[in-house]
């Protein structure tokens, strides 16, 4: 009657443990229709046993609906289980969304195998799909285009160039990255994203600044 993440993440637990398949498909349903509350029951798969889930996962990676596929990419992603030929299929979904979600999961589970199909979406015209696919092809061990988009992605004024920024400072060598540093400290501008790097790096050059705005 009143959802809320909260309400769906509990709701959602209860399905998984009654063992209740059309419940939990009602529940995706509702999640579908509020995405602002859709992370309680994505956290919900996340608590979930993997046991309970197996049935479950495999209809929602099955769907042809881009929404009921990614929360099964998200299920599996909290798991650290490879959603397999579904992860493969979402790479080149017409979605960003979906997109993003497939690359963030090929890093995070290791699948070298789709290095390739990473940097070629290094370029994606979706923002979050190119930090996600320099993120992910980073974590699968590629440093010769992976570093530059991550540059690209740092400098931009998206909702991803914080974090981007930080893979940016510990994959560029200790030297390069201080270089970074002083020049963003020597700009005066991002304080905030200056003082995270400043933590990430660890140089003590930095410390007086660091006491002076405490």
């Amino acid at each position: 009657e009143t959802p809320s993440a909260g309400a769906l993440f509990a709701a959602a637990s209860c399905a998984h443990e009654a063992q209740e398949p059309a419940w939990l498909d009602a529940l995706v349903d509702l999640a579908q229709a509020l995405p602002d509350e859709s992370s309680g029951l994505v956290s919900a798969f996340g608590w979930a046993d993997p046991a309970r889930l197996r049935g479950v996962g495999a209809a929602l990676l099955e769907s042809p609906d881009p929404g009921r596929s990614g929360r099964g990419l998200a299920a599996c992603e909290l798991h650290r289980a490879d959603a397999g030929a579904a992860l493969e299929r979402a790479l080149a979904a017409p979605e960003p969304a979906l997109r993003a979600r497939a690359l963030r999961m090929a890093g995070r589970v290791g699948r070298l195998d789709l290095l390739e199909r990473c940097l070629g979406l290094l370029h994606d015209r979706d923002p979050a799909c190119a930090f996600e696919a320099a993120r992910a092809a980073l974590l699968l061990g590629d440093r010769r285009l992976a570093v530059p988009a991550l540059e690209t992605c740092a400098q931009a004024k998206g909702a991803d160039a914080p974090a981007a920024l930080c893979l940016l400072l510990l994959a560029l060598p200790e030297s390069q990255a201080e270089s970074r540093l002083a020049s963003m400290a020597h700009e005066g501008r991002e304080s905030r994203r200056l003082l995270r790097g400043i933590g990430l790096v660890g140089d003590p050059h930095f410390l007086p600044s660091l006491v002076r705005k405490v």
